[in-house]
C-alpha cells in the first residue's frame, strides 16, 4: 500500500475566509502558464500517449508547477474502460502512500504548536504500543521505528478487503515485536504511520480526517481532496484497474475501510496535490523550522543518512535538492516530485497498478521541465554480479518449488494444497486464465535463476529472474514457517 496526510498551519486555521480565498488564488492555476505548454506541451502529449500504449495503462492526470505556479493540468486516456469515457483533470485518483506526507506535515505542524511532541516516547499517548517509552514519533514518520509491517506482501491479503479499525491495527503490528531495534535501521512501515495517525488524534482530540479537511484542504483550495473511507469513489473518480502477468486492465478490487488510515487512503485531482506541493514548498502551510523538520535526512544511529525525512523522498536531481513521495495501491499509481530550489513539482496520478508508468512519465516531465545542463558522466562501474542459485543456502528446495507454481500457473491448474487462505484467495479462476493465456503467449521457460533470498516479515522471501520465451519476468515466492506458500507473483521486469 502504499499510505496520508498533513496539515495547515494555526495561522491558516485562524485566518478569514478572505485570507483562505487569497491562499487559494495564489496556488490556482495562471493563465501565464501558456509558456510550459507552448514549449512542452506537445512533447508531454507524446511522452504520456507513449507510455500509456506501452504499460497498457487506462489514463493518467498530469499536473506540472512553475515557478510556484501550477502550469499545466491535463488528464490522458480514459477514466473508465467500461464507458471508455475520457479522463479530465476533474478527475480524482487515489493517491496511495503519496497520502503519507500529509500526515507527516500535520504531526510537523502540531509539534511547531507545541500540541505534539516529535522526540517524546510515544507511550505518553500510546501506552500499549511495543517499546513505547523507546521509540519517538519522529521514529514513526521516518520509518526507523523497526515496527512489524502490513500490507507487505505482493498482493493484498484477503482480509484487507474486510474492515479494520486502527486501534486492530496497533494490537497486531504496533504492540508486536519489534523487527529491528528503534532508530537502527530504515524500513518503510504502514504501521509506523497508523501510530502516528492516533497520536495526532489523541493529542487533538480531533478525527484525522477533519483535521486534514480544517488545516489543509479547505484553507487551500483543495475541494476533490478525500479520505476514501470518509467519501466513497463517484462520478468523478477514475476507476483503479490492475493486472494479472501480461493479462488486460481488470477492475482493481477495494481495500477494506481502516486498513489505508494515516498511510495512504486520499484521493485527489492531480491540481490538487499541486496545491499542496506550493504551500509545502514555500506557502503558509509550514513554518521554515516544521519544514527544515520535515525534509532533513533522517539519521539513524550510527549517523548513517536514510533518504528520508518526515513522509518525504529527500535527495538531488542535478545538483539541487528534491522531495518525492509515490504511491501504489490496489488499481493507482501515484508519483509525487517537488524541487523546492526551483519552486516546481511534478504529479503523475494512473488509474493502473501495473508497469512504471507514473515513473516512466515523471522521468520525461522531469526532464523537459527541468532542462538540467548536460553533465559529463562519470565513469561507468561494473554492474554487480548477482550470485548464482547455488551460491544462496538454502534456495534449492524454494527455487524447486517456485519452478513447480509457475509451471502449474503455465497449465491454469493451481494444486491448492500447502497454500494460505491469501494465495487461495488472489488465485481466482480469472486470474489463472490470465496467468495461462500469458505464459502460453510467451512460449517456453529458458532460464530460472534466484537473485535474492531473505527473511521479510517471518516470511522465507525469494525473488527470481524469469526468462520466457525471451522475455525477462520477475518471480516472488514467500513461504511462511511451516512451508506453505504464502504468496506466489509474477510479473513483467
Amino acid at each position: 500500500m502504499t499510505s496520508l496526510r498533513d496539515a495547515a498551519a494555526c495561522r491558516l486555521r485562524s485566518a478569514s475566509g478572505t485570507f483562505a480565498f487569497l491562499v487559494f488564488l495564489m496556488v490556482a492555476p495562471a493563465v501565464a502558464a501558456q509558456s510550459f505548454e507552448e514549449r512542452h506541451g506537445p512533447a508531454v502529449d507524446a511522452l504520456v500517449s507513449r507510455a500509456l500504449t506501452e504499460t497498457g495503462a487506462p489514463s493518467a492526470s498530469i499536473a506540472v508547477v512553475e515557478n510556484g505556479r501550477i502550469v499545466f493540468a491535463r488528464a490522458y486516456g480514459v477514466r473508465s474502460l467500461a464507458t471508455a469515457e475520457p479522463a479530465t483533470d476533474e478527475h480524482r485518483y487515489h493517491i496511495g502512500s503519496a497520502s503519507k506526507t500529509f500526515t507527516a506535515a500535520l504531526a510537523a505542524m502540531l509539534a511547531d504548536e507545541g500540541r505534539l511532541s516529535l522526540d517524546a516516547p510515544v507511550g505518553r499517548l500510546l501506552p500499549e504500543t511495543t517499546a513505547a517509552e523507546l521509540i519517538t514519533l519522529r521514529q514513526a514518520l521516518s520509518h526507523t521505528a523497526g515496527y512489524q509491517g502490513y500490507f507487505t506482501m505482493d498482493a493484498t491479503p484477503a482480509e484487507g478487503r474486510r474492515a479494520i479499525t486502527p486501534a486492530d491495527i496497533l494490537a497486531r503490528w504496533a504492540a508486536a515485536q519489534l523487527d529491528t531495534p528503534p532508530g537502527t535501521a530504515w524500513a518503510y512501515s504502514n504501521t509506523g504511520y497508523t501510530v502516528a495517525g492516533v497520536m495526532i488524534e489523541r493529542a487533538t482530540g480531533s478525527a484525522l480526517n477533519d483535521l486534514l479537511q480544517s488545516r489543509i484542504f479547505r484553507p487551500l483550495g483543495m475541494t476533490s481532496a478525500a479520505d476514501v473511507d470518509q467519501r466513497g469513489p463517484g462520478t468523478g473518480d477514475a476507476v483503479g484497474y490492475t493486472r494479472f502477468l501480461l493479462g488486460p486492465p481488470r477492475p482493481a478490487r477495494a481495500i477494506g475501510p481502516g486498513w489505508t488510515f494515516a498511510a495512504g487512503g486520499l484521493v485527489m485531482t492531480a491540481s490538487d496535490l499541486a496545491r499542496f506541493d506550493v504551500a509545502l514548498m514555500d506557502g503558509p502551510l509550514l513554518s521554515a523550522s516544521a519544514r527544515a523538520t520535515m525534509t532533513a535526512d533522517t539519521r539513524l544511529n550510527d549517523g548513517e543518512a536514510s533518504g528520508y525525512g518526515l513522509g518525504l523522498y529527500v535527495g538531488e536531481f542535478s545538483g539541487r535538492r528534491r522531495w518525492t513521495h509515490d504511491g501504489s495501491i490496489d488499481g493507482f499509481g501515484a508519483e509525487n516530485r517537488l524541487y523546492p530550489d526551483r519552486r516546481a513539482a511534478v504529479i503523475v496520478l494512473v488509474n493502473a497498478d501495473f508497469g512504471r508508468t507514473p515513473y516512466v512519465i515523471a522521468d520525461g516531465v522531469e526532464a523537459l521541465l527541468l532542462d538540467p545542463p548536460a553533465e559529463v558522466p562519470p565513469a561507468p562501474r561494473p554492474a554487480p554480479t548477482a550470485p548464482p542459485p547455488e551460491a544462496l543456502p538454502g534456495g534449492e528446495a524454494e527455487r524447486d518449488r517456485a519452478i513447480a507454481l509457475l509451471n502449474q500457473l503455465r497449465a491454469g491448474r493451481l494444486d491448492r494444497s500447502n497454500l494460505t487462505d491469501d494465495v487461495l484467495d488472489y488465485f481466482s479462476d480469472q486470474v489463472l486464465a490470465d496467468y495461462r493465456d500469458s505464459l502460453a503467449a510467451l512460449g517456453p521457460t529458458t532460464a530460472f535463476i534466484q537473485r535474492r533470498r531473505d527473511k521479510i516479515g517471518g516470511l522465507d522471501a525469494s525473488l527470481y529472474e524469469v526468462t520466457v520465451g525471451g522475455r525477462l519476468l520477475i518471480a516472488i515466492l514467500r513461504l511462511t514457517p511451516g512451508g506453505e506458500v504464502a504468496s506466489f507473483v509474477v510479473f513483467p521486469a
